[in-house]
């Protein structure tokens, strides 16, 4: 199942975590598992950012964690960061992304479809639950756990 972290933090100074990422980046060439990465910044607050990581499955995200180039930059953030970070630790169940020509290409996450399944194009997932998919998307647009999960959102580090 595919897997975002997604880590929210503030600074007044953006720079220097720009700096510690690169000096990460570099270090960790060829044994980082981290597949894209998104800096991002809230416009409402401009103290506030987030560092989005996507990763294969938790796996990968637990032994990019591991290494101890991350967790030297882990401890470089914490001293330019105002407070500690708020870390958020996300299976994807489904991935709507645009697709070239305006299209939207639906993706079933679910542990029995495998990370990016797609059936002919169609998004379908195989084990034919797509209603249990279309609870949880009804769940999250009324601000409700989808099925089977708890109302308390997970807020730790992997």
């Amino acid at each position: 199942m595919a897997f975002v972290q997604i880590i929210e933090f503030r600074t007044s100074n953006i720079e220097p975590t720009r700096q510690i990422n690169d000096q990460w980046r570099q270090a960790t060439e060829g044994k980082r598992t981290v597949r894209r990465e998104l800096p991002a910044r809230d416009r409402s607050d401009p103290s506030r950012y987030f560092a989005i990581a996507f990763f294969d499955s938790n796996e990968p995200a637990t032994e990019n964690t591991s290494l101890p180039e991350t967790k030297a930059a882990a401890a470089l953030h914490m001293q330019t960061s105002e407070g500690p970070p708020v870390f958020y630790n996300l299976d994807i169940l489904e991935d709507r992304s645009q697709a070239t020509g305006g299209g939207v290409r639906d993706r079933c996450h679910c542990s029995s479809s495998g990370p990016g399944n797609t059936v002919n194009g169609s998004g379908a997932c195989p084990v034919r639950h797509r209603k249990e998919h279309d609870m949880g998307d009804y769940a999250m647009r009324l601000n409700l756990p989808p099925p089977g999960r708890s109302a308390a959102p997970q807020v730790r580090p992997i």
